[in-house]
């Protein structure tokens, strides 16, 4: 296997456990993954494939960029919260626990795309 379907592997793994256990990818996951894409790149392509992947890191970016300054799901936490406002949340229950349990993980989904995107090219 090359250093890039390793890393894809390796990668995968973590982000599918973390998120089906914490509901959340860490910043050491994500920022690991970016380095080690940046280098294996690198290694591979030189300095154009270092170019390319700050272009796709910029681009992937952004594209949550625009999700986090919205609140996540902008209508979901709107909704979460005037469900609270009204005390119709429930005794007890915490903004935090009413989120995980709202919550679907897209690590599974994204590392399998990755794995079979990975395969197709074999």
């Amino acid at each position: 296997m090359t250093p890039r379907a390793w890393l894809i592997l390796i990668v995968g793994i973590a982000a599918v456990i973390e998120d089906l256990g914490w509901r959340r990818i860490s910043n050491w996951t994500s920022g690991g993954a970016l380095a080690g894409g940046f280098i294996v790149h690198f290694a591979d392509k030189g300095w154009p494939g270092l170019g390319r992947s700050f272009l796709g890191a910029v681009i992937g970016f952004g594209v949550f960029l625009i999700f986090y300054l919205l609140g996540g799901m902008a209508i979901r936490t709107i909704f979460r919260q005037s469900r609270s406002w009204m005390g119709v949340a429930g005794p007890g229950a915490s903004v935090a626990e009413a989120k995980s349990g709202e919550s679907i993980p897209y690590a599974p989904a994204l590392t399998v795309g990755a794995w079979l995107a990975l395969i197709s090219e074999m």
